[in-house]
C-alpha cells in the first residue's frame, strides 16, 4: 500500500478512513449469548442436528459448569450460542429470554424443529402487525427458550452473511 505524500492527499485519506461508515469498524460486537441447559448433549444435538449450527471444537469445564460453543457454518454469519449445564442445578423459573434465527427457509427449519418433537409457539405466516402477514414463526427449544424463526431474506443486505461462493 502506497502512503500519501502530500499533506492534502494525507488528511483526504485520514478523514475517509476516520469517518467513513464504510471503512471504520464497529466499536463492538456480540461474540456470543450463553444459556442454561439441563442437559448438554440433548441441547447440542438439537441445536447441530435440527437448526444446523456447528460444534465450534471450544468445550470448557470450571468448577460450576461445563460449556459447549455452537456457532453457524459460515464465517461472520451471526452469534455463536454458549449451552452452559450447571453441575449443580439451579432453581431458576422459566426464563424470558429469546433467540432470533435467520433462516434459509422457513418451512424446512419448522418441519424439522416439529420432527424433532419441539413445542409451536406460532406457526410462520400466522401472525399479524396490523393488518400485515408476517412471516415470523415461534417455537421452544429442549429447555423451553424461546426462538424466533424469520427469512433471512428479511435481514437488511448489509446485514446479511455473505452469499455461498462469492469469495467474501
Amino acid at each position: 500500500m502506497r502512503l500519501p505524500t502530500s499533506p492534502l492527499s494525507f488528511t483526504i485519506a485520514l478523514l475517509l478512513t476516520s469517518f467513513s461508515p464504510t471503512l471504520a469498524q464497529a466499536p463492538s460486537k456480540l461474540g456470543a449469548v450463553g444459556i442454561e441447559v439441563a442437559d448438554l448433549a440433548r441441547a447440542q444435538k438439537f441445536y447441530t442436528n435440527v437448526l444446523g449450527m456447528k460444534d465450534s471444537g471450544q468445550k470448557f469445564s470450571t468448577p460450576v459448569f461445563d460449556e459447549i460453543v455452537l456457532s453457524h457454518s459460515a464465517p461472520n454469519s451471526g452469534s455463536s450460542i454458549v449451552l452452559m449445564q450447571y453441575k449443580t442445578p439451579q432453581a431458576t423459573p422459566k426464563s424470558r429470554i429469546k433467540l432470533v434465527f435467520y433462516v434459509d427457509n422457513i418451512k424446512t427449519t419448522f418441519d424439522a424443529v416439529k420432527k424433532d418433537g419441539r413445542e409451536i409457539v406460532m406457526e410462520p405466516g400466522t401472525g399479524k402487525l396490523g393488518s400485515v402477514t408476517i412471516p415470523t414463526g415461534f417455537a421452544r427449544d429442549p429447555d423451553g427458550y424461546l426462538l424466533e424463526f424469520n427469512p433471512l431474506s428479511s435481514l437488511p443486505k448489509s446485514a446479511a452473511p455473505p452469499a455461498k461462493g462469492s469469495g467474501i
